[in-house]
């Protein structure tokens, strides 16, 4: 694929076939079913009786699915420590761990996100949160509906009854 670790990849590789040992490496490839697959790589240059590179041996095995376990197990630690701050009352920290893992972890940091803020008692900043996350994608339909049962909360019913509207002819399926 074209994603940014290839570029290292194919340096490592090529430090390989100098015959400089290379520590483990990551490599993304495009699976036969279309999907993008993270691989580990582990090469070893072997060298002739001349000390030149006669070739490169290696393996490569199919992390995929652990990376993502750990990626997931991270977004839910921050999550559950955000949960612990904000029984502690402590929002405004808990807001910020949620901040700072939302960024492509997807609807349960934002919801998270939102929650703190409502808990906290402070519509505007989870009013403010939401439309800056509709900024960068107009169409969301979850920010769009927590932006709806924020209106709800905040006690503007027309504001709220729009957002849902507006959610349901868009998105008849969400």
């Amino acid at each position: 694929t074209d994603h940014p670790m290839n570029a290292e990849a194919r340096r490592r590789t090529e430090a390989s076939n100098r015959g400089e040992q290379q520590p483990p490496y990551l490599v993304e490839v495009r699976h036969r079913d279309g999907t993008p697959r993270r691989l580990e790589v582990q090469e070893v240059p072997v060298l002739d009786a001349a000390g030149v590179v006669g070739f490169v041996e290696g393996t490569a095995r199919d992390v995929t699915r652990e990376l993502e376990l750990r990626e997931t197990m991270r977004i839910q630690a921050a999550a559950l420590e955000a949960q612990v701050l904000s029984g502690q009352d402590r929002f405004s920290e808990a807001i910020a761990m949620l901040e700072s893992i939302s960024s492509g972890s997807g609807r349960s940091a934002q919801s998270g996100i939102v929650q703190a803020y409502v808990r906290a008692g402070d519509l505007d900043g989870a009013r403010h949160y939401l439309e800056g996350q509709l900024a960068g994608d107009p169409d969301a339909p979850l920010p769009r509906l927590m932006l709806a049962g924020v209106a709800t909360l905040a006690g503007d019913t027309a504001g709220a009854e729009a957002g849902y509207r507006a959610l349901i002819a868009d998105r008849p399926d969400y």
